[in-house]
């Protein structure tokens, strides 16, 4: 008899833990769904810490492998019209797949997670990810 109770009651428990689960899930910040986004000609991939962008980096669309930055022109230059950053796909043989006017790697990452952040907080941006209007 000991046993059949103790069977229900870990059922209710394991019951329990699911649909705390879920609700959390369910109703967790609309923004954290906000993943992927296509900037300047390449795809952005990255994941949320809190309310912080973590781990954002650059894929093909093609062929959806890791991008390298080339900005070497960047060294070689003062003015910021002529200070530009590539993205390359090695696995499309080296073809130019995006660019950014005015800065090296740095001021790339900066300048996409600054737009990342602006329309992960903009109300009419995140009622495209959630259209029941709950973000």
């Amino acid at each position: 008899m000991n046993n059949v109770w103790l069977f229900w009651g870990a059922m209710a428990l394991l019951a329990l833990c699911i649909a705390a689960g879920v609700w959390v899930v369910r109703n967790r910040p609309a923004f954290l769904r906000y993943v992927e986004e296509s900037l300047y000609g390449v795809t952005w991939q990255w994941r949320w810490s809190g309310k912080r962008i973590v781990g954002l980096w650059c894929y093909c669309p093609t062929c959806k492998g890791e991008l390298s930055f080339d900005d070497e022109n960047c060294k070689t230059t003062k003015n910021l019209n002529e200070r530009t950053t590539f993205f390359i796909c090695k696995g499309c043989g080296g073809e130019e797949k995006g660019r950014v006017v005015g800065g090296d790697r740095r001021y790339v990452m900066t300048l996409v997670q600054h737009e990342l952040m602006r329309r992960a907080s903009s109300a009419e941006f995140l009622a495209t990810l959630n259209p029941k209007g709950d973000a």
